[in-house]
């Protein structure tokens, strides 16, 4: 998914605040997987600093000297126990292990995990604590070893404009889903990623069904609305808002290539979505616009300095670094990321 769809679903939140936040974009803002490389050089991973050491008090609960990223915020409500005291492990146990991992790069791996277990331990009672603390080590070895299978299979993608091939992402799926069976158990599977899989499978099956040339137009509409009918009724209606945000892409599109105004295009919207939600669009495309402008003259000096002969390597990284902290905040710093080509050094990117 594009950086320019999660903000077009931003959008829409408000038009699908009723069906509730789409779920997939929480997953994708809040999955720790996701961490690319910074400036030419590795990003923190989990591999980098599994046995980085650090210089950290001792926590009573984990959220002492929070790092600036998780400052003022609290943990989402994941340590969940039933009647007879056991842990009840949900996607919100996720949720909770990736707000702390999403500090990886603030500070060490070995404080995320002081943090999580002391925080773990002054929440849970006795066996509890011990319940989440070994499903929180079985999840930091599934995503450390998806860190190394992402980064043996992320070089041979292959892409079709911006889409990738949908035989190589099905492949993909079922190494991702062997690899977790390694680590996690069926019930921790389940919990953590029975709807993300619920949905990868609608998809591609969706996909099969619109490039099988045996069906007619109305059998595959027909076969697609079965799918849709068997998704759980809360992604029925998630997909019913991600549908109008596919509406209003088309749509944009469409009026792009024939040169619509900015006038004509809010107009379009407005007939889509309703007008807040067409004035929401407008403003993010305004932002959006800004942001490209702003990455453009950052990169565009960081290819000044790379190519200049009067600096040395180590020079130039630090010129860098020092350009970018001078343009950017640390959130904007991980966003850049993206965009900022790798260049002296080999860096393992993670991608779920």
């Amino acid at each position: 998914m594009t950086p320019r769809t999660l903000r077009y679903l931003s959008g829409l939140v408000g038009m699908a605040a009723a069906a509730g936040v789409i779920w997939k974009i929480f997953m994708l803002s809040q999955d720790s997987s996701r961490i690319v490389v910074d400036q030419g050089r590795p990003a923190p991973t989990l591999i980098s600093q599994l046995h980085a050491q650090a210089d950290h008090p001792s926590f009573m609960t984990g959220m002492e000297h929070l790092p600036h990223s998780l400052a003022g915020t609290q943990p989402p409500p994941g340590l969940i126990i039933d009647a007879q005291g056991h842990l009840v492990i949900s996607h919100k146990l996720r949720m909770f292990f990736d707000y702390f991992l999403s500090a990886l790069g603030e500070e060490p791996l070995s404080t995320i995990e002081a943090r999580v277990k002391a925080y773990m331990a002054s929440s849970l009672p006795h066996g509890a604590d011990l319940e989440a603390e070994h499903i929180f080590h079985d999840y930091l070895n599934y995503l450390m070893a998806l860190q190394k299978l992402s980064a043996q299979t992320s070089a041979t993608v292959p892409t079709q404009g911006s889409s990738l091939d949908m035989h190589m992402w099905a492949s993909q799926l079922q190494e991702k889903r062997q690899l977790r069976a390694s680590y996690l158990t069926p019930q921790v599977i389940q919990a953590f990623y029975g709807d993300e899989d619920a949905y990868d499978d609608y998809t591609l099956q969706r996909w099969e069904i619109a490039q099988d040339t045996s069906l007619s137009a109305t059998e595959k509409s027909e076969q697609q609305k079965e799918l849709l009918d068997r998704l759980p009724a809360s992604m029925q209606q998630n997909m019913a808002a991600m549908q109008r945000l596919q509406n209003v892409q088309q749509s944009d599109a469409d009026c792009r290539k024939r040169g619509c105004s900015a006038a004509q295009l809010h107009a379009e919207r407005v007939a889509e979505v309703g007008e807040a939600a067409a004035e929401r669009l407008d403003a993010m495309d305004a932002e959006n616009t800004a942001w490209q402008q702003r990455v453009q003259g950052f990169l565009q000096q960081r290819q000044q300095i790379l190519a200049s002969p009067s600096y040395s390597p180590e020079d130039k990284q630090a010129q860098i670094e020092q350009l970018q902290s001078q343009q950017f905040t640390p959130n904007e710093r991980l966003r850049l990321a993206a965009y900022t080509p790798v260049s002296t050094k080999a860096a393992t990117p993670m991608v779920p």
